[in-house]
């Protein structure tokens, strides 16, 4: 969600020995789409304020900045999900990175062991390497393909 000037109109706040909408005691003012300042109108209620807001949503981060309330909100759904894939997509470049250098070890291996295999064997090895590879990095494709789709 975006921030905006009515999003905690609501929000109950203990004050004078009752319970006041923060609409009746503070006037909140857009700072950017996920930042915004609380004027209170009595400094005194800085705290109770700042601890209704908190209370209200524990994705906010308050603090008190001289006489306002500055109130830093979470990344939006679409922000999170973006930053998610972007993991998951540096994960899997990751993976089939690690796998290429780990193919490579084996077929250094491999040609160390023509000197003392027959060639048909190298062959037979390297043709199962080749296919357990391709099957690891087909793997790797799935998880990244099946956590894409969950986001």
């Amino acid at each position: 969600y975006r921030a905006s000037p009515n999003m905690f109109d609501d929000v109950s706040v203990p004050a004078y020995g009752d319970a006041y909408n923060l609409s009746e005691l503070a006037q909140t003012i857009v700072r950017g789409e996920n930042n915004l300042l609380i004027s209170v109108y009595d400094e005194s209620l800085k705290e109770s304020v700042m601890k209704a807001i908190i209370m209200s949503d524990s994705e906010l981060e308050c603090t008190i900045e001289g006489k306002y309330v500055s109130v830093k909100m979470g990344m939006t759904r679409s922000e999170n999900r973006d930053k998610i894939a972007e993991h998951a997509r540096k994960m899997h470049l990751h993976f089939k990175s690690e796998l290429s250098k780990e193919r490579s070890n084996f077929l250094g291996t491999l040609k160390e062991l023509e000197a003392v295999l027959p060639m048909d064997e190298i062959d037979i090895q390297r043709k199962e390497l080749d296919e357990l590879f391709h099957k690891k990095e087909n793997v790797g494709k799935d998880i990244y393909d099946r956590k894409i789709v969950d986001i």
